[in-house]
């Protein structure tokens, strides 16, 4: 796939997604096309390219656009499932990546933390997918520990981790072989990840989706003696209570 090609999926993915619930015809896709830093020839997608671009679209990046033929609009098929935020995810990360490759100058205005989730990501997929278990090193500095924490909490543990959670930081949700007990890790502290033997099998009532919709905890409440877990800090970053952003 050559370089302009895959600039024209992205334009295409990003322009469909933009139009949201309204959709957006292939005559006015173009007009933003013909406008486009993106299109080198300056010329329309006609329309038989343009399908064979959405098939493309679906198998490269497992994103649907579908069309609506009573008006002839086109938009990102259950886009506003369960699956569009991570569909979201994805598409903005495809067009913040290739807006930097185009104009490197942004290098220098758009900053990526290096954290070592970009690292154990495809670890903790892998393992949430074949049920395997895993160890890994966790570290947390605290500025402003609860009362009776300590500020500084590093440790080995062992987890089944269940599945993923993103609320502008990622978290991994599972059991602690420990305490045998849910818990939640903040990505970005995790490292010296391994896996161990052994599988297990998620519980058939656990969602990760319910759990951490129905999950709400005061940081002023927790006990002390609790699993120093980052469950606190998600729910404090997401309650706008100022929690620094060394999670």
């Amino acid at each position: 796939m050559s370089r302009q090609q895959l600039k024209k999926y992205i334009f295409i993915i990003d322009a469909v997604r933009s139009a949201g619930e309204r959709g957006v015809t292939l005559e006015e896709l173009n007009e933003k096309w013909e406008r486009s830093y993106r299109n080198d020839s300056g010329k329309p997608i006609p329309w038989r390219t343009f399908i064979d671009d959405r098939d493309a679209i679906a198998e490269l990046f497992g994103i649907e656009i579908t069309c609506d033929k009573r008006d002839n609009t086109y938009r990102i098929g259950g886009g506003w499932d369960e699956y569009g935020s991570v569909k979201d995810t994805l598409i903005d990360a495809l067009v913040l990546n290739n807006a930097i490759r185009e104009t490197p100058d942004l290098n220098n205005s758009i900053v990526f933390n290096d954290n070592f989730h970009q690292k154990c990501m495809p670890l903790l997929v892998k393992a949430i997918k074949d049920h395997q278990t895993v160890r890994f090193h966790y570290v947390r500095d605290d500025r402003f520990p609860p009362a009776g924490r300590e500020s500084h909490i590093e440790r080995d543990v062992t987890f089944q981790p269940y599945g993923l959670y993103n609320s502008t930081l990622w978290f991994t949700v599972g059991r602690n072989l420990k305490d045998g007990k849910i818990h939640i890790y903040a990505l970005h502290r995790l490292s010296d990840f391994e896996f161990l033997d052994g599988n297990f099998q998620v519980p058939e009532d656990f969602n990760v989706r319910h759990y951490m919709s129905d999950f709400w905890v005061d940081d002023d409440d927790l006990d002390p003696e609790r699993e120093p877990d980052d469950a606190f800090a998600l729910e404090s970053f997401e309650a706008g209570k100022g929690v620094d952003l060394t999670l």
